[in-house]
C-alpha cells in the first residue's frame, strides 16, 4: 500500500497527515476507515487492512492521526486536551475527509477502530445513521466474568 501525505487545515494550523488507499475505488461499497489506538500509526496495521478490504470487497483508508506515526508531530510541551477524541471525531475527521474529497454525508463510511480508535469511531457514529463500527476485543485473553 503506497503511503501518501496531505495537507489538512485544521485548529488554526495545517497538519500534514500520512494516509494510503487500500484498493481501488468501490462505487456501490463504503469505504472502511481505520482508526489506530492511542500509541498506533499506519504501520501498527501491517496488513491486516488490506485482508479485511479484500474479504469484504470494499475500499480502505488507513492513517496516522496527526501526533502520530509520520504524520505531524504534537509539539513536546502541549498536552492533548481532555477532549480530544471527541475533537478528533467531531472536527478533525471531516476535515481530513474533505481535504481528500471523500464525501461522508453522501457515503457514509464504516469505522474499524481500536482503543482510542474505536472511541472516536463511536463519537463519529453520532452524527450519521448510516455507518457501521467495529470494535475488536482490547486483548485476546479471555475476559472474566463478574457475578453482581
Amino acid at each position: 500500500m503506497p503511503i501518501e501525505f496531505i495537507t489538512v487545515p485544521w485548529a488554526g494550523h495545517r497538519h500534514r497527515i500520512e494516509y494510503a488507499w487500500i484498493g481501488p475505488p468501490q462505487p456501490a461499497r463504503p469505504t472502511l476507515v481505520f482508526l489506530h489506538e492511542g500509541l498506533g500509526s499506519i504501520a501498527i496495521w501491517r496488513d491486516f487492512p488490506r485482508q479485511l478490504c479484500e474479504a469484504l470487497g470494499c475500499r480502505g483508508l488507513v492513517f496516522s492521526r496527526w501526533g502520530y506515526g509520520r504524520s505531524t508531530p504534537r509539539p513536546h510541551d502541549e498536552a492533548w486536551p481532555i477532549d480530544y477524541l471527541q475533537r478528533q471525531a467531531v472536527e478533525f475527521l471531516p476535515a481530513f475527509f474533505e481535504a481528500l474529497g471523500l464525501d461522508a454525508r453522501a457515503t457514509p463510511p464504516w469505522f474499524y477502530g481500536h482503543s482510542d480508535g474505536g472511541s472516536i469511531a463511536l463519537i463519529q457514529l453520532v452524527g450519521f445513521r448510516e455507518q457501521h463500527v467495529y470494535l475488536p476485543p482490547r486483548s485476546r485473553r479471555p475476559h472474566r466474568r463478574l457475578a453482581v
